[in-house]
């Protein structure tokens, strides 16, 4: 058989050959930009996880100031409370 001859009888399964071939490296290339995205991703969570951890860290330490000045207006408030009830014995 001359190979133009296996080529006529053959030109299906070597086209399919070839869309396979192409297919399986698109496929490929798909998969490694999904797993950049994935690692990108993953880095953006934690990123994103240490940025809230250091915003719980800065609220809390506001909450502990805004606590500490919240006490010493009650007992200037409590002070003063018992200051007017002395004040109002005499």
């Amino acid at each position: 058989m001359q190979p133009i001859e296996i080529l006529k009888d053959y030109w299906a399964v070597l086209g399919g050959f070839i869309a396979l071939i192409v297919w399986l490296v698109r496929l490929e290339a798909g998969m490694k930009a999904n797993g950049k995205e994935i690692l990108s991703l993953w880095r953006q969570r934690n990123e994103d996880l240490e940025a809230a951890r250091s915003s719980r860290i800065e609220t809390n330490e506001i909450l502990g100031r805004l606590d500490k000045k919240m006490e010493a207006a009650f007992t200037e408030l409590r002070g003063d409370i018992k200051e007017l009830l002395r004040q109002d014995r005499r």
